[in-house]
């Protein structure tokens, strides 16, 4: 082989360079390991970041968003136990969102917020979120904060020996959003955990803020989907007990409430009503109260929303507690114009269950509702206008029909049919009595020549004016009408059965029939069921009694213009009777012709209203009486004379007086 240069020749080394060296290559090696290993973990870290912030923007659900931030955290350190606390700063509450622990199985209720310094917010993590930097513990630190009283145990961290507790405060724009947290009960963190989960959790905090403003425009979009649903179905309807329903339903389910109420305010009676109540998922029947104490009226009063997270809260605030017992208590005013018509009112058994967003979104139907309950209102009011108008122009036709039929009557019997078996006809439904009363004023009795007791045609003998309601009527000239027997009673009415007014009648409506002014009469009608009748019943009858008294007036004019028409014939015939009677006693001169002649024209003049006649001639005397012409059911007899004395020809001769009975009594007892 050929020679080398003796330049070019192998020159033996000394161990101690060759050892140094090495260990300068290996220390070179080692320095670029950690290099790597620093470049790998910072871009892991960048990922993670990314990761974060991609997240944040591609979550549906902020329930998606907690794991993922697991997830992420638990590719860069031991995260095996793991959660997310979130902090209502202005409310002073601590929710757990999200909560993984290994040992611990009794975890936080992730709809609850805590208020802090109680429960679950009385703990390490509460301490943490109050001091607002990263806190890194091992089991004695922690245990010390639990002895001096700073916290309470909670959790599974006093477990194990070995247990790491290590929590970063998340938060952005100066404020403190919450707090994440990992736990170890094998090893404790390091101070490079702490200075990456310091890291990280800006990076958290950052995506969190956007996350849940994200959430927020998703709430708020949903909201008004919400609202305008329920405000497209309320356009719809005009029902006002139906719009109450509507809302109710939509608003249990929206809020997944088991408890609540809608409430009616009246402010002119100050009572507060509950059309909708709801106690545990049932619907009942809750009473009025009036306007006063209570969360309710606060809400009234102030017309503006109230929330309370605990029963010590609402207790404190002055509740009335009806049905469950709850903690969560939510009212909101029903606003028309500047009115508050009522109130939606929220419960649930769980604390601090309603947010800001709850008060938004309830308030903005509540609003809805009251425009539509307004709506509904008028459109009831117009209804009832339009009823009534229809009523009334029914009520006008009515009485120009009974008018046309009075201006044609004149006979005072049947006025008061007419009238009677009118009116009857129009209230058969709302009426079991009814009856015309006449006064006459003097006898000072009253008569009832129309009467209908149970559905059927009566005739009541005839009662003294005084005592009863309907003597009430004809007294004060004023109408009266009641809902109830009791203030009949209270009132001044009587049940007695000849009375004209029963003890079983509940509604009564009695109205006076006038003429010049002065009663002369009433009419009454009477029915079993309450309040059955109303003011325009009241005044539709008054109306008829009116134009019934004006057709009475008339008629017993009429009766008295005919009375003395037939009282002037009469007269005049009489005149010719004792005219034709004179001229032919004036032509006898024989005493037995002239007795004759009398008895026979009187006889004839009398037929159809005498079924006995006789002429009785006194004998001074003899002091007898002689009958000189007797007929008896119509056959002449020859009866002997009598003294004078018994019975009443001898009355009438003794006296010298005419004497005139209408009945077979009132003879006897001459």
């Amino acid at each position: 082989m050929p020679e080398l240069p003796p330049s070019a020749e192998p020159r033996p080394a000394s161990a101690p360079t060759d050892a140094a060296e090495v260990a300068a290559l290996r220390r070179r090696l080692a320095e670029l390991e950690a290099l790597e290993l620093d470049r790998l973990r910072a871009l892991k870290v960048e990922d993670a970041l990314y990761r974060i912030a991609d997240t944040a923007g591609s979550i549906h659900e902020m329930t998606e968003f907690y794991p993922a931030m697991h997830a992420i955290v638990g590719e860069l350190m031991n995260a095996q136990n793991f959660y997310i606390a979130l902090y209502d700063e202005e409310r002073q509450l601590l929710n757990y969102p999200y909560y993984v622990d290994e040992l611990d199985p009794d975890v936080p209720d992730p709809a609850v917020w805590e208020p802090m310094g109680t429960g679950w917010a009385a703990g390490i993590t509460a301490y943490a979120v109050r001091r607002g930097e990263p806190l890194h513990l091992d089991l004695a630190e922690y245990m010390a904060l639990v002895e001096s009283g700073a916290i309470e145990a909670q959790g599974g961290l006093t477990k194990a020996d070995d247990s790491g507790w290590l929590g970063v405060p998340l938060r952005s724009d100066d404020r403190t959003l919450g707090i994440v947290v990992v736990q170890d009960y094998q090893y404790p963190y390091s101070s490079e955990d702490r200075e990456l989960l310091t890291f990280v959790g800006q990076h958290i905090a950052t995506a969190l803020s956007r996350a849940r403003a994200i959430e927020e425009t998703r709430q708020r979009n949903a909201e008004l989907a919400v609202i305008n649903e329920i405000g497209a179905a309320l356009a719809e309807q005009l029902d006002f007990h139906a719009v109450i329903d509507l809302v109710g339903e939509r608003v249990r389910e929206i809020f997944a409430v088991d408890t609540m109420a809608i409430v009616l305010y009246d402010e002119a009676s100050g009572e507060i009503s509950f059309p909708y109540s709801l106690d545990e998922g049932t619907r009942y029947q809750m009473p009025a109260i009036s306007l006063g104490e209570g969360l309710t009226s606060r809400v009234i009063q102030s017309k503006a929303p109230l929330l309370f997270g605990t029963d010590a809260e609402t207790d404190a605030a002055g509740a009335i507690t009806y049905g469950t017992r709850t903690e969560s208590w939510l009212g909101v005013p029903i606003l028309a114009g500047e009115r508050v018509i009522g109130t939606i009112n929220l419960e649930s058994v769980k604390a601090n269950v309603f947010g800001e967003s709850d008060v938004r979104l309830l308030s903005t139907v509540a609003s809805s509702m009251g425009v539509a309950l307004e709506n509904a209102r008028l459109f009831d009011e117009t209804k009832r206008l339009l009823a009534e108008t229809d009523q009334r122009a029914a009520e006008l036709a009515l009485i120009n029909e009974i008018g046309a039929a009075l201006a044609a009557q004149l006979d005072f019997g049947a006025i008061v049919e007419l009238v009677g078996e009118r009116l009857w006809v129009i209230f058969e439904a709302q009426a079991r009595d009814m009856f015309v009363a006449i006064h006459d004023p003097t006898s000072n009795l009253v008569t009832f020549p129309f009467e209908i007791e149970n559905g059927r045609r009566i005739q009541s003998e005839s009662i003294e004016l005084g005592q009863g309601l309907t003597s009430i009527v004809i007294s004060t000239n004023e109408a009266l009408r009641f809902g109830t027997n009791e203030e009949q009673l209270s009132h001044g009415g009587v049940v007695p059965a000849n009375t004209g007014e029963s003890a079983e009648t509940a509604s009564w409506l009695g109205v006076p029939i006038r003429a010049g002014g002065k009663a002369i009469g009433a009419i009454v009608l009477g029915n079993d069921q309450p309040n059955a009748y109303s003011e325009a019943d009241e005044r539709l009858v008054s109306t008829v009694a009116s134009s019934m008294g004006v057709a009475l007036a008339n008629a017993r004019l009429f009766d008295e213009t005919k009375r003395l028409l037939a009282e002037t014939d009469q007269r005049a015939a009489e005149l010719a009777l004792i005219n034709e009677i004179g001229s032919a006693l004036a032509a006898q001169l024989d005493f037995g012709a002239i007795v004759e002649l009398v008895g026979e024209r009187l006889r004839v003049i009398f037929k159809a209203q005498a079924r006995d006649m006789f002429i009785a001639l006194y004998d001074r005397a003899s002091s007898q009486i002689h009958f000189p012409y007797w007929f008896d059911h119509g056959k002449r007899l020859q009866i002997e004379p009598i003294e004078l004395g018994q019975g009443l020809t001898s009355v009438v001769i003794e006296s010298k007086r005419s004497l005139r009975f209408g009945t077979l009594a009132e003879s006897l007892a001459a």
